[in-house]
């Protein structure tokens, strides 16, 4: 897939590396340009982040809202711009078609057992299916609609052949589905 075929509204993330650090950066397309995006602007201490400085190397990583599936893209270049209309945006170009990738990296086991979420705030109990884990996330299921949205943080708990586990992060892609019970 090419960037500039990403939906509008698909969640971004950006991934700077200059030597061994990584950074990481949230933002969201906002609509498609000449080989590549706009996206939201994103600021930190109300200064704009540039993304110029030499020796960086930059990863984009996009869920896209349509297909739900997560695509990167290597070596995109981010610029600061101004549209016509005086709204600032980082422009993401990128040549090269991103690969479809599985964010984990990792092999998925399955468990299918019956766990307890709290979510946000306000840490209320949810009674969930704990339906895989690898050493780098978790999936569960909800069995009602909880209005969460990715960033929130979670906290997951199920017991497993008698031992309790308790893991907690954040939510990445958020699916939903018709269930039907017979």
């Amino acid at each position: 897939m090419l960037l500039q075929e990403i939906d509008v509204g698909s969640k971004a993330t950006i991934l700077v590396r200059i030597g061994s650090q990584t950074l990481a950066f949230d933002t969201v397309v906002q609509e498609p340009a000449e080989e590549g995006v706009l996206t939201e602007p994103i600021y930190r201490n109300d200064k704009l982040i540039g993304f110029k400085t030499k020796g960086l190397i930059i990863t984009v990583q996009i869920c896209n809202l349509s297909d739900e599936k997560v695509y990167e893209f290597n070596n995109v270049e981010i610029l600061n711009v101004k549209t016509k209309d005086g709204e600032i945006h980082h422009k993401m170009i990128c040549k090269y078609p991103g690969k479809q990738i599985n964010r984990r990296t990792a092999v998925r086991v399955w468990l299918g057992i019956e766990g307890v979420a709290r979510v946000g705030v306000n840490r209320t109990a949810y009674n969930v299916i704990v339906k895989d884990i690898s050493v780098s996330g978790i999936s569960f299921i909800l069995h009602k609609d909880m209005g969460i949205d990715p960033g929130e943080m979670a906290h997951i708990t199920f017991n497993d052949v008698e031992v309790d586990h308790l893991m907690e992060g954040n939510f990445i892609t958020i699916k939903t589905t018709n269930l039907l019970s017979f």
